[in-house]
């Protein structure tokens, strides 16, 4: 809906050069908002532009859907062998190799200039080098004729690899008792998390929306501040995971009681340094690459001073313990099928309340958005060459240096600050008549 222009999204901004605040009033018959030109009715303050952030590509010359376009692909390798140590005991093996060839996804260079419905990695997706229609200063569609930066490196394919070994040991479930103890080591890699965008910079925590994720829509997305390609740890990437399940029947006076204990631990996943550049602030470009924390800090100044770089950093452990009881007693001596049934069930027995997402932008506002001279009618003016061929993301953030004339931006106190919790302990009780 948002990518094919489905979604109404405007916003309309003005100079604040009044005090009255009670002058600000938008109006629209359908509620208080941008109207889709010009300025909102009911707004007395100088109007600088209407911003369409949901435009649709329309123009023939420069179609919105891939021609040609590819289905996901994916391929994978499983091996594994089965081990029956004893009549009820066996030990398993299992090797997983996954790796992703193609994806479908939305692409763009700005999120008001329309996106894109294709293959990233493409021709197709390698928009700063092709020509492509852009509103111009007149209001009509402008095909360029100059690449928006023909200076930048071509656009990356989408990276998604997995590799896992399980060993799991397990006692067949019999009369009494069931068991199983695992332990998984694995490695998750890439620039795309899937159909499910788990980068917790997309959307305030993840956005679930399938194939259109964060992942292509800014070109710089892919690529890191020293101009090496984007392909580390993804942000469900816990290497060691370790867990416990089973479960023990008692039978007595006619009743019978279940005992359930499940336990998760489960190493932390990475922790990186976004910063916001070009368009939004949720196009990320990773500071020291994915799963690498920078140490940062603001001097008297105010200028931002990095004290160092925290490699494979990661959330605390998470450790969770499930418990569930079941009871029933038999209601008719005569029909053994009607139970009268009790269960309890506690999740997070313990009230464990780890860290599981930390806030990771760099910047809480404002975008590193270096300008250039324009090139074309309707050129945004960014330089993309800067921000894609490796540079000093410090001298970006103080506007010094090759940044010198760019805002200076500002340190968020946020940063690096855990924002969301381990759910808390949950009970639940139920009653019921099996028949």
């Amino acid at each position: 809906r948002g990518s094919f222009g489905s979604d109404y999204w405007h916003d309309c901004v003005y100079a604040l050069d009044t005090l009255d605040y009670t002058t600000l009033t938008p109006s629209l018959t359908t509620g208080a908002g941008c109207p889709a030109t010009g300025p909102a009715a009911g707004v007395n303050a100088r109007f600088i532009e209407n911003v369409d952030f949901r435009a649709t590509k329309e123009d023939p010359r420069d179609p919105a859907v891939q021609p040609g376009m590819k289905p996901v692909k994916s391929h994978e390798y499983v091996a594994g062998a089965d081990w029956a140590i004893t009549t009820n005991l066996s030990i398993e093996m299992r090797y997983s190799s996954k790796r992703l060839d193609q994806t479908i996804e939305d692409m763009a260079i700005t999120d008001n200039l329309g996106f894109y419905i294709g293959n990233p990695g493409t021709q197709f997706n390698d928009i700063l080098h092709r020509p492509v229609i852009i509103p111009n200063a007149a209001g009509t569609n402008y095909l360029t004729t100059v690449p928006f930066c023909a200076e930048c490196p071509a656009s990356v394919k989408p990276i998604r690899k997995y590799d896992g070994i399980e060993f799991r040991l397990t006692r067949r479930a019999g009369y009494r008792w069931y068991g199983s103890a695992s332990y998984t080591y694995s490695k998750l890699r890439g620039n795309y998390a899937g159909l499910t965008n788990t980068d917790p910079t997309d959307g305030g925590g993840g956005r679930h929306a399938p194939n259109n994720g964060r992942a292509f829509d800014i070109p710089t997305m892919t690529y890191l501040p020293n101009g090496k390609i984007d392909n580390g740890p993804l942000a469900t990437d816990r290497p060691n995971t370790v867990k416990l399940y089973g479960y023990l029947r008692a039978p007595w006076l006619g009743q019978q009681t279940w005992l359930g204990l499940s336990q998760a631990i489960y190493q932390g996943t990475p922790i990186s340094s976004c910063l916001p550049v070009v368009g939004s602030s949720s196009a990320c470009q990773w500071a020291e690459g994915r799963g690498n924390f920078v140490e940062l800090s603001r001097d008297a100044s105010g200028n931002i001073v990095k004290n160092g770089v925290t490699m494979n950093k990661r959330t605390p452990a998470y450790l969770q313990t499930d418990l569930s009881v079941r009871h029933e007693i038999k209601v008719n001596s005569n029909n053994e099928n009607l139970h009268l049934v009790f269960e309890g069930t506690v999740s997070n027995v313990l009230n464990q309340r780890s860290a599981v997402g930390y806030y990771q932008f760099v910047i809480p506002t404002n975008l590193i958005s270096p300008t250039r001279a324009s090139r074309f009618s309707g050129d945004p003016q960014v330089d993309w060459g800067k921000v894609m061929n490796g540079y000093d993301y410090i001298a970006a953030l103080n506007g010094t240096g090759a940044f010198a004339g760019e805002s200076k931006l500002t340190l968020a106190n946020r940063y690096g600050m855990p924002q969301i919790f381990q759910t808390a302990r949950q009970i639940r009780l139920a009653m019921r008549f099996v028949f």
